[in-house]
This record gives structure tokens, C-alpha cells and sequence, in this order.
């Protein structure tokens, strides 16, 4: 694909991005409106987004409607028990959901949605309305009637608070505390590549709707001494390639570690040096092994993608169910981190390059701008220097100095005609006479605005008017190809000819010419 052909389908795809927003910011309310009864659906092994998305969404539809109902169907392993959330599992299916809208959030992959089958294919009555917000940018493969999935929020809960900030609803303590729950743990605490300025913006939202953030950081980062020592032992007997560092966690590691499942031990390996990519391998009580993939400098989304999971650029998932995969997905992970690198090298060295050429350009640019700057600012103060008297506008002023020529010229015209009179001889040959009448027409014509102004009119001339052309002329000449002005003798007559204000720049390089040696390269 060409360059014109990925710009064109860039743009096709943000317009079509903008389009699916601005039709849900447009349906949604309505929809919200028109149901009092809502369920909420959540992805396998949720996560703090996930949850804070689902329970977040709970707690504003409660706090702003009166006798409407949201039901978060699922479980969470456990998972964030310093926070209370209240699940509905026991809602019997022969409940007609014609009335009820469906919500699944951080989810795109049906196999992955919590009581799928059971709400959506096993269900007496459909859903009167389907809705999903995502942010992983895949394709469902499942009807909605209403979609906004966009990859550039780093978190669902960042779309979540846009949309109650869109809509002017209330946010509550309980509702911020789960959505900045979701915005810590999705973008890495604000450290990943997907927040965005606008990532801050709606956490500092929630901020002001009274999250307990205090709670979130310190539970986030709270170690006990077991799970220190779990560390430690994944540490001692990780495996490492070149460029990736994986653990395989087996139910036999996992019975003598004290430990139910790997659910969040895939950092413990994370930002190691040389290693972008981490992985953990974990066998599940569903006999499936789960794989976690971490990176840094490095997309993992493709390689969870190849082996039946997703995700997003840094952090991505996937299910494996022969064990023998692993060796497959490290050999894979190593090409694809090697890869990364080799093209980072050239690219540093490409800037690298572009930044020295850059600097060289700038050094000859300075050196030049240096040679010339004492010509440049000793004009300044040779003008500086002189007295300026008050006269009166320039147009009045060229006015006069037209009358003051023309009576002059006038002037001249008589007195060399008397004396061309005079002089010729009747022995003289008419090249003589052509000699001497070309060399009276020299002489009359030498009269400079200098004279006229000093010598005729008696007025000092003010130089700042004629500053700007001073100091163009003067440029202009440091500047001149070399077959105009190659030496200072030919200069004068170059002024005189050619440049605005060259009479008055002869009178400038005349005070400079002792102490700078014109250069006309």
C-alpha cells in the first residue's frame, strides 16, 4: 500500500470512528431513558476496568433514575475485595428482557462475555436493546444494536465518565471510585503509551466527584510478605531468550506457592533490561493454560491475536489449550521483539543523521551569521552616531529637493552653455568639441542627494528613513553573485547603479571600509 493509499485510509477510519461516536452519544440517552431495567455484561477474569466500567455504570444510572435497575451479570474471582460489588446471577432466564437493555462493556468476543449463552442464545424474549462499549477496536461477532468501541482511550472507564460529562449526569463517590479504578489499572497508573492528555482530564473528573484515590493507590501497590516471596520465586526461575522473559506457572508451582490462578503476577517480570516483551503462562481449572503478554517498545496485540486472544498494544491476553504452544509462542515473541529492535536501530540512526545535519547547518548558519554581524551592527551605529534633526514628513521633503534639483539643472544648463561658448576654439575639431561637451555632462550630472541637502540646501540629512534601505543594500552586497561585485573598488558604482538608497550606502562603506574588508562571495 502506498503512502497516499494508508493517509486516505487512516482518514476513512477516524471518520467512520467519529460517525459511530456521535451516533451514540445521540441514541444512547434515549435508550436510557425509554428501559428501567439494565443489564450489565463483563468479559472472563475481569479486570479493575472491566469491573469499574460494570459497576461504575450501576452506580450512575441509580443516582440519576429513579426506579431504574441495573444488574451486573458475572463473577470476578475475588478479585478487588476492599471494594463492595454486587452481583445477579440468579435472575431466571424466563424473564421477559424485551423490556431490558443489554449493556457489555470492555468486551468485543462473545466467547469471552461472562453468561453469554445463557442471556443471549438460551433466553425466552431478546433484549430490547443491545449496547457495547469497548476500546478494543476489534470486530464483534455478535448483533448490537448500538456500538462505540474506540482504541484511543486507554480505558473503558475513560469512555464511561465521557459519556456522563457529555450528558451532564451526576457522578457519585462510589461511581468515581470504580472508574478511576478502571483508568489506574487499564493505562498502568497513567504510565502507558494509550494515556492521553485526555486520559488525565477525565481521571481529575472523578478526582472531583470524591474517588477514594487514596484507597485505589495504596491497595494497588499493597504487598504482604507471601506474595513478595511468590515474586521471588518467579524471579529465581524465570526463563529467559533474548529478548523475552516468560514463566510457565503449572497447578503444581501454583498448589506450592499457596496460589489459585496467575492473575496478576505478569508484572513482576515487567521493564527488565533488554527484555521488551514478558510473558505468563498459567494453567487454569478450565484446563485451558492462560497467556499473559506484556511490553514495552513493542506491539503483543498481533501475537495474542494469532493464538485465539486480544487485546491491546502493551498488555493483550489469550487461552491455549495444548501446553505444547508455549514453545511456539516464545520462538514467536523473540522474532517479533528482534525485529522491533533491528528496526528501532535504524531508525535512531536515520534521526541520528537528520539531527547531525541539522546541527551542521546550523553551525555553518551561525558562522556565517557571526562573519557578518559586525558589518551589520557597525552601520547600526555609524547611523546611531549621527544627529537627526526634526523636518518634515519625507514626501515634503523629496518635494523639495526635486524643485531645489530642477532650479539647480536649470542652473547648470545656462552656466555650461555660456562656457561651452567660451571654450571653443575656432581651431578645435569636433571630436574635441564632443570631448569636451561629454565631460561638462559628467561634471553637472555628479551632483549627489549628499551635496544638494549639505552643500545647496544647507539641511542635514535624517538617516533613519533611510535605515531600511542602508541596511538592505548592505545585505544585498554580502550576498551579490561574485561577477557583480567582485572587489571593493567596483562597489560604489554597483551601489549607484543598482540599489535603493545607494548614495547614502557609498557614505556608509566609505566609514566601515578601514575596518572591514568587504567579501562579495
Amino acid at each position: 500500500m502506498i503512502r497516499g493509499d494508508i493517509k486516505e485510509e487512516a482518514k476513512r477510519i477516524v471518520d467512520k470512528r467519529n460517525k459511530e461516536r456521535d451516533r451514540f452519544f445521540k441514541d444512547f440517552v434515549h435508550l436510557v431513558e425509554k428501559y428501567d431495567n439494565f443489564f450489565v455484561f463483563i468479559h472472563c477474569n475481569p479486570d479493575g476496568d472491566c469491573l469499574g466500567a460494570a459497576f461504575g455504570f450501576k452506580a450512575i444510572i441509580e443516582s440519576n433514575f429513579l426506579r431504574k435497575t441495573v444488574r451486573v451479570i458475572g463473577e470476578d474471582g475475588g478479585l478487588f475485595p476492599w471494594l463492595e460489588k454486587k452481583f445477579d446471577n440468579l435472575v431466571n432466564i424466563s424473564f421477559d428482557l424485551s423490556q431490558s437493555m443489554a449493556l457489555i462493556v470492555d468486551v468485543g468476543n462473545r466467547a469471552r462475555i461472562q453468561k453469554f449463552d445463557k442471556y443471549f442464545e438460551q433466553a425466552k424474549t431478546k433484549f430490547g436493546a443491545i449496547v457495547k462499549v469497548d476500546h478494543h477496536g476489534v470486530f464483534s461477532d455478535f448483533a448490537v444494536d448500538l456500538n462505540w468501541d474506540d482504541p484511543t482511550y486507554s480505558a473503558t472507564c475513560e469512555q464511561i465518565v465521557q459519556i456522563v460529562d457529555y450528558y451532564g449526569w451526576m457522578m457519585n463517590k462510589e461511581a468515581a471510585t470504580f472508574l478511576y479504578l478502571g483508568m489506574c489499572t487499564d493505562g498502568g497508573r497513567f504510565l502507558y503509551e494509550s494515556v492521553l492528555p485526555r486520559s488525565l482530564i477525565l481521571a481529575a473528573k472523578t478526582w472531583r466527584s470524591g474517588a477514594q484515590k487514596d484507597l485505589i493507590h495504596d491497595k494497588l501497590t499493597y504487598r504482604t510478605w507471601d506474595s513478595i516471596k511468590v515474586s521471588n520465586y518467579l524471579l529465581n526461575h524465570c526463563k529467559k531468550t533474548d529478548n523475552v522473559i516468560w514463566f510457565y506457572l503449572t497447578k503444581d508451582i501454583q498448589k506450592k506457592l499457596g496460589l489459585s490462578d496467575g492473575r496478576g503476577l505478569v508484572n513482576t517480570f515487567s521493564n527488565i533490561e533488554d527484555h521488551w516483551c514478558w510473558i505468563l503462562f498459567s494453567d487454569t481449572s478450565e484446563g485451558m493454560v492462560k497467556c499473559d503478554f506484556r511490553s514495552r517498545d513493542v506491539s503483543v496485540r498481533d501475537l495474542a491475536i494469532k493464538y485465539g486472544g486480544g487485546g491491546h498494544i502493551n498488555a493483550a491476553g489469550a487461552s491455549i489449550s495444548d501446553p505444547k504452544l508455549i514453545k511456539n509462542i516464545i520462538e514467536d515473541a523473540d522474532a517479533m521483539v528482534r525485529r522491533a529492535k533491528n528496526q528501532k536501530i535504524i531508525s535512531e540512526k536515520q534521526e541520528s543523521s537528520s539531527r547531525f545535519n541539522e546541527m551542521k547547518r546550523k553551525q555553518e548558519e551561525d558562522l556565517y551569521l557571526s562573519h557578518y554581524e559586525e558589518i551589520l551592527s557597525s552601520a547600526k551605529d555609524f547611523l546611531d552616531k549621527k544627529k537627526l534633526y526634526d523636518f518634515d514628513s519625507l514626501e515634503s521633503r523629496n518635494k523639495r529637493t526635486l524643485d531645489l534639483m530642477e532650479k539647480e539643472r536649470k542652473q547648470r544648463e545656462k552656466e555650461a552653455l555660456k562656457k561651452q561658448k567660451s571654450r571653443i576654439r575656432r581651431d578645435d575639431t569636433p571630436e574635441d568639441i564632443k570631448r569636451m561637451r561629454e565631460q561638462q555632462t559628467y561634471n553637472e550630472n555628479k551632483v549627489t542627494i549628499e551635496e544638494l541637502y549639505f552643500q545647496k540646501s544647507h539641511e542635514k540629512l535624517e538617516f533613519d528613513k533611510y535605515v531600511p534601505f542602508i541596511e538592505e543594500t548592505i545585505v544585498n552586497i554580502l550576498t551579490a553573485p561574485p561577477n557583480e561585485v567582485k572587489n571593493p573598488s567596483e562597489l560604489k558604482g554597483y551601489l549607484k547603479k543598482n540599489k535603493v538608497g545607494g548614495d547614502l550606502a557609498i557614505g556608509v562603506i566609505d566609514a566601515l571600509i578601514a575596518r572591514v574588508k568587504l567579501d562579495g562571495s
